[in-house]
């Protein structure tokens, strides 16, 4: 069983008008960060817009780019003239089981029957992009011959991150919280604050997280944790130590003292004035009251060894929290 997650990543609502020119042009672009795709993740691009062909032979090419890797369609004209045909191009880039390998699809639906349009207007390619890095997507538009009557305009782009938990529940028997059964908590925020929220990390059993890119540790050397059962638990060295006080977790155990690294994406802007939220040794703490503990390298940095949890970042609220929001946000978190 597994369970899927829609996040939206971008989008770009500005018009783009591509006309008599045999130019490649630029609809859209974006920084995918890192880790974003994983080893089976998806990102799901939908660009929506218009187009005008004329009986000219001419043919349109829409190219997706990420990386140096590129796929594209050709939608030609069968014959017959046509103006303001609606379209949308839809991208599916999926992490087909490794960080280093992706399936591209891309499909272009538009207003034109079968026999009115020739071309391709599907096609699926493999790339072999290193997916662990920021790498740059693009989809861009091309007339093969000039003339002022052959247009094309982007009204519109989304881009969206799928993404997906295998066995949510059984899977973890001696750590069975999940992102699902945690996320679900954040439904009792208002509406405002829900939509507002950036990135969510509880930091009770694992370094998931609902933000951009992935959360990396770092400690060089092995160590213990104390698991449900009470027992001290060997952890491996680059192994978080995510503690518990009998079934109630206490977070991860960090010590900058021992070489930890606790690290989030830059693009998260843990460290900005924009409020966060966290739980520390079973402690509601926020900022701006409490000193903000992350970098604006995405490290956490307590100088004190100390055990964090439920990380709560509302990266678009710009405003602080009022104090009956407050008093809500505590009641989830701890």
């Amino acid at each position: 069983m597994a369970r899927e997650f829609v996040e939206t990543l971008a989008i770009e609502p500005v018009d783009v008008l591509v006309s008599n020119t045999d130019v490649e042009n630029t609809l859209f672009t974006r920084t995918i960060p890192g880790g974003t795709l994983g080893s089976i993740n998806r990102l799901r691009f939908t660009v929506q817009g218009k187009f005008s062909l004329v009986n000219d032979s001419t043919t349109l090419t829409i190219r997706f780019k990420y990386g140096s890797s590129v796929a594209s369609v050709t939608i030609s004209a069968n014959g017959s003239s046509f103006a303001d045909v609606a379209f949308v191009a839809k991208v599916y880039l999926s992490a087909d089981e490794s960080a280093a390998i992706q399936a591209a699809t891309i499909a272009v639906m538009t207003g034109l029957s079968r026999t009115e349009q020739t071309g391709f207007p599907t096609r699926t390619v493999m790339f072999a992009e290193n997916s662990n890095g920021d790498l740059v997507s693009s989809v861009t538009a091309q007339f093969d011959t000039i003339n002022s009557a052959n247009a094309l305009t982007h009204y519109h782009t989304t881009i969206e991150k799928i993404s997906y938990i295998e066995n949510p529940i059984v899977n973890t028997p001696e750590l069975p919280l999940t992102k699902i059964v945690l996320l679900s908590a954040l439904n009792n925020l208002s509406e405002s604050l829900y939509k507002a929220h950036t990135l969510y990390a509880s930091l009770t059993h694992d370094l998931q997280h609902s933000g951009i890119g992935t959360a990396t540790f770092v400690r060089p050397t092995a160590s213990t944790a104390i698991w449900r059962d009470g027992a001290a638990h060997a952890v491996a060295i680059n192994e978080p130590r995510f503690s518990y006080d009998g079934a109630t977790p206490r977070g991860l155990l960090f010590s900058q003292a021992a070489g930890e690294v606790l690290t989030f994406h830059t693009a998260n802007l843990l460290h900005d004035s924009n409020p966060l939220c966290w739980v520390e040794n079973g402690s509601f703490k926020y900022t701006p009251l409490n000193g903000n503990p992350f970098a604006a390298n995405g490290q956490l940095s307590i100088t004190v060894p100390s055990y964090i949890r439920s990380l709560l970042k509302f990266g678009s609220l710009g405003r602080a929290l009022t104090a009956p929001e407050l008093i809500t946000i505590s009641r989830i978190i701890l």
